[in-house]
């Protein structure tokens, strides 16, 4: 059995390599924010019976995938008290990637194998979804999944 912190780390690895930013020597690496926005675009009401997904000619853009900065400060889509995020996709993306920052930062946080399952869980949709996304549109790359979620159409209730 793998330590669950180790499993958390590999899993956001992973994650990022699949939805992060092409590497640049000396550019920051691609944030929580833009991961988790790229995931719930993929991933976002797939789950659902009938499957109601974001994507072009379906579901309009939500605020986390309008977005520009980090929404943890925005009440509607974040409750401070809960931690909960308005968006359950977006959510458990964040916190993969959050509770990876705080592994490898040295917090000491209970991360049990049931936290680290969750994650697997989320990131094996979002992984699927991804290729599903590949195979749909033959992308060049994440700069044409970026444009893709920037051309929804903002939903007028957000």
């Amino acid at each position: 059995m793998v330590r669950p912190a180790t499993r958390i780390v590999l899993q956001a690895t992973g994650y990022e390599a699949l939805l992060g930013n092409t590497y640049r020597k000396g550019r920051k690496a691609t944030g929580a924010h833009q991961l988790a926005q790229r995931a719930a675009y993929l991933a976002c009401g797939t789950d659902v019976v009938p499957p109601n997904p974001h994507g072009i000619g379906d579901r309009l853009a939500c605020r986390f995938l309008t977005a520009t900065a980090d929404p943890v400060e925005l009440p509607s889509l974040h409750d401070k008290a809960s931690g909960m995020w308005a968006c359950s996709w977006y959510g458990d993306m964040r916190d993969l990637s959050d509770d990876r920052n705080a592994t490898v930062h040295g917090a000491d946080l209970p991360l049990g194998h049931r936290r680290a399952s969750r994650h697997e869980f989320h990131l094996d949709l979002v992984i699927m979804r991804t290729l599903d996304w590949i195979v749909r549109t033959r992308p060049s790359g994440i700069e044409d999944l970026i444009e893709e979620i920037r051309s929804l159409p903002p939903d007028p209730a957000a």
